[in-house]
């Protein structure tokens, strides 16, 4: 079946592209820096070697022509370029080779009251379910004294993005520029996935005329997953305060996809008494 690849893809692939070979070395893939070189990166020519492409055809890529590249091929540039497995399915989902059958985003999705519980047992520790937009479903307690006033925020103000940059956590991260431009990269590649669905696109043109820092690094074509980790909080209240941050992806019947967030107080740390505190006359 042919593809009919958009415009705007053609661009992000070749942007991607660009970046990319810009940020490999020639001796992280085995070749000679040389003296003479000006290109920062690889050359065209040396992409096109290692991933055993005519160098025209590459060239054709990275000017955003529709080549109707196969799958095999653009794996071959992707070992070339050394991406990440998320990477190298970014390059493919721009490039028309995996689509996801999964059902349109509904206007709002919904969380099983059993996962509700789920939630609510694991408090003293903050958790919390989002969608495929990244809109925050559900959380616990302990989640919306950390990350404020939840019930509160209505709409495309509970998405993770937004609350991120435009919200209150901006305040209450400390290294918030890192966490914002990793949270951007990331949620580029999940986008990578629903492009051209209503809300993911009144998501970003919403954020792009609120935020001038989201349009700047949007317009980046830096990609990566989600990263399980240490993030410190600064609390109003509570203070300094350090969870183990991870993601397990869940899906139910609808394949919907959803995830939930975990932020287990880290060791060596006094965040859960704290929190254990605070939440005994914590009121929802």
């Amino acid at each position: 079946m042919e593809r009919n690849l958009k415009t705007d893809d053609l661009h992000k692939l070749a942007q991607f592209l660009k970046d990319r070979r810009a940020k490999v070395r020639p001796e992280d893939v085995g070749l000679a820096r040389g003296n003479r070189r000006r290109t920062p990166g690889l050359r065209r020519e040396e992409v096109a070697q290692l991933a055993d492409i005519s160098v025209e055809w590459y060239k054709w890529l990275e000017q955003a022509r529709d080549v109707r590249a196969s799958a095999k091929t653009l794996e071959r540039i992707g070992n070339a370029l050394r991406l990440e497995p998320i990477e190298t399915r970014y390059l493919l989902r721009l490039s028309g080779h995996m689509t996801d059958e999964s059902v349109p985003l509904a206007e709002s999705e919904g969380v099983s009251k059993r996962l509700q519980r789920v939630l609510d047992e694991l408090s003293p520790c903050p958790a919390y379910i989002h969608g495929r937009r990244w809109d925050v479903l559900a959380w616990n307690d302990a989640a919306e004294l950390v990350l404020g006033d939840l019930q509160a925020l209505k709409g495309i103000e509970r998405n993770c993005l937004h609350m991120g940059l435009l919200g209150p956590l901006r305040n209450r991260i400390p290294d918030w520029e890192e966490h914002a431009t990793g949270l951007i990269a990331a949620f580029r590649a999940n986008y990578a996935r629903y492009r051209g669905e209503s809300l993911f696109e009144e998501l970003i043109l919403t954020l792009s005329q609120q935020s001038t820092e989201f349009a700047r690094w949007w317009a980046e074509p830096t990609v990566r997953g989600w990263r399980d980790g240490i993030k410190h909080f600064r609390h109003p209240h509570l203070g300094e305060l350090a969870f183990e941050h991870s993601g397990f992806d869940l899906a139910d019947e609808r394949l919907s996809s959803l995830r939930l967030v975990t932020m287990l107080p880290a060791e060596g740390t006094d965040t859960r008494a704290r929190l254990i505190s605070a939440l005994g006359d914590y009121q929802i």
